[in-house]
């Protein structure tokens, strides 16, 4: 006999991934700020990119699969980059890659609200 799986009506807001999404960006922003490695503007930079790629590939996505499996596979080859040359940049692999995080929890939180808005909506 099978167990069958219950579904819950309830939906996720996404006011946990905006609220991680926050505190990882932040904490992302104090540590390249005030860390014991040099904060040049390749840091800010990378801080901004790595935001912006986490949030367009998990708010608006792509069409095709393999792109985001390569999108994905090429922020980690870009963090592992700027690690190994971190006497250059200072800390622009921990700005990417705690930026990238935050990006995409803050996607998946408009992900979710964009969903739940439009959801809403339609019901009233």
């Amino acid at each position: 006999m099978q167990a069958r799986k219950r579904r819950s009506s309830k939906r996720e807001s996404g006011t946990a991934y905006l609220v991680f999404g926050l505190f990882v960006f932040c904490a992302t922003v104090a540590f390249v700020v005030f860390g014991r490695l040099a904060a040049p503007w390749q840091a800010f930079a990378a801080l901004g990119a790595g935001a912006a790629l986490g949030v367009w590939l998990f708010r608006f996505g792509t069409r095709h699969a393999w792109v985001s499996q390569l999108c994905l596979f090429g922020a980690l080859v870009v963090c592992v980059a700027l690690f190994m040359a971190a006497d250059t940049v200072g800390s622009a692999g921990t700005a990417w890659i705690g930026s990238f995080v935050a990006g995409t929890n803050l996607g998946t939180a408009w992900r979710l609200a964009a969903a739940h808005r439009g959801r809403r909506s339609i019901k009233v």
